[in-house]
């Protein structure tokens, strides 16, 4: 599997422990040779440029993020000052994180997916108990909320809880 897998880098604000676990440059092939999806460096609320759109609720975007908790690194949404993700059964919210980004000629697509399933070319947005964490995204309350498959179901955060739904799309990277 892992070579149908995109995985990407942690930045240095990461421990060494973690950024040994997770591989080096995710590259993708397309028609004008190989860029690089990014994670940058965030806090407070601030989206670089070029982040990537997992999401929205109440007419506003959620951009895929990501955050150290726990030994481990769990991709999620920016919600005001923080990256959001569930964990434990709980909304965690994290005020340091990274964003993922990607040039305009990269292409990301969702992919319908259910019951941990992981389609080709699933982007790891992150990592727990050395096990990729993919980027999926659900519908919940009116909107649509980036997080992570674990098991059988993608994890989003919402209402301070971590919710669990079998039925999802997974970020894919794709030749354009």
């Amino acid at each position: 599997m892992l070579a149908n897998v995109v995985r990407a880098t942690l930045l240095s604000f990461l421990p060494a422990t973690l950024l040994l676990a997770s591989s080096s440059a995710i590259l993708a092939q397309n028609n004008s040779g190989s860029e690089a999806l990014n994670w940058v460096g965030a806090s407070n609320g601030d989206i670089p440029p070029n982040a990537v759109v997992g999401g929205s609720e109440s007419g506003r975007r959620l951009y895929i993020c990501r955050a150290e908790y726990n030994g481990g690194v769990h991709p999620g949404k920016v919600v005001a000052n923080n990256c959001n993700f569930g964990w434990g059964g709980e909304e965690i919210l994290a005020p340091f994180y990274e964003v993922l980004t990607a040039p305009r000629n990269v292409r990301i697509v969702w992919i319908a997916a259910s019951n941990g399933r992981v389609p080709a070319g699933a982007i790891a947005g992150g990592i727990e108990a050395d096990r990729d964490l993919f980027i999926c995204r659900a519908s919940h309350n009116k909107g649509v909320h980036p997080g992570k498959i674990v098991a059988s179901n993608c994890n989003i955060s919402w209402g301070g809880q971590e919710i669990l739904k079998r039925n999802y799309q997974v970020a894919v990277l794709r030749n354009r």
